[in-house]
């Protein structure tokens, strides 16, 4: 006997690329939410730029959204100059994060296989993501 996996989706949003592999056990659908006005610092992370508030809507009840992914949900966002530079102009201040309706959350190597790539070759960063909150914006900060 084999298992089925839906097809693997990836979408382009102005900034993002989001790959959601076909998940075990359930079907994600890829949706944009609007992003709460309320996201202040929180956690040491200080937000410079909101991204986009992305949510993996569960394809067999539209009501809800995933928050586990097996296989992981991959993320490549683009940073730009000004982001380096209110990141006092330092790749290595620069952080990727999501807010999960109470605090942000810093994308880290350990957690999310965060990897930034450096301007010369991509301006961007990637992560993996297993786990998180039902609709998270995400953002750059420092």
């Amino acid at each position: 006997m084999s298992v089925q996996f839906p097809e693997t989706q990836v979408v382009h949003f102005p900034g993002i690329s989001v790959t959601l592999p076909g998940q075990f056990g359930s079907q994600g659908r890829i949706v944009i939410k609007d992003v709460p006005s309320d996201l202040s610092p929180s956690n040491g992370f200080i937000p410079i730029r909101i991204i986009i508030n992305i949510a993996i809507q569960n394809v067999d009840n539209p009501e809800t959204y995933l928050t586990s992914f097996d296989p992981p949900l991959r993320l490549d966002v683009g940073y730009k100059k000004q982001d380096l530079f209110e990141a006092a102009q330092n790749a290595q201040s620069l952080k990727l994060a999501y807010h999960d309706g109470k605090q942000w959350n810093v994308f880290t190597p350990e957690t999310h296989q965060f990897r930034l790539l450096p301007p010369s070759t991509a301006s961007v960063g990637g992560v993996e993501i297993s786990q998180w909150s039902g609709d998270p914006p995400i953002a750059w900060g420092r």
